[in-house]
């Protein structure tokens, strides 16, 4: 997305529900981005993605993909 797309005023009430509901929101990153402004809208990083992942799944960063399955019924 691109800046203005964040900072649209229907993205602030979604997000809000979101979180309402249990979701957790990670931020997109500020640089320069495919429209070529540079401001907020670039994907989070894959390290910052994946850590909230393991925290809303309750994994220790060391933790591995058997932790994540280790609730699925198989």
């Amino acid at each position: 997305m691109n800046t203005s797309m964040w900072e649209h005023p229907a993205t602030a009430p979604q997000l809000a529900l979101l979180q309402a509901w249990g979701g957790r929101v990670v931020e997109p990153a500020v640089k320069v981005l495919a429209c070529g402004d540079e401001g907020r809208g670039a994907m989070a990083s894959v390290a910052d993605i994946v850590s909230a992942v393991r925290e809303a799944g309750g994994i220790p960063p060391g933790g591995g993909p058997q932790q994540l399955l280790s609730g699925a019924e198989g």
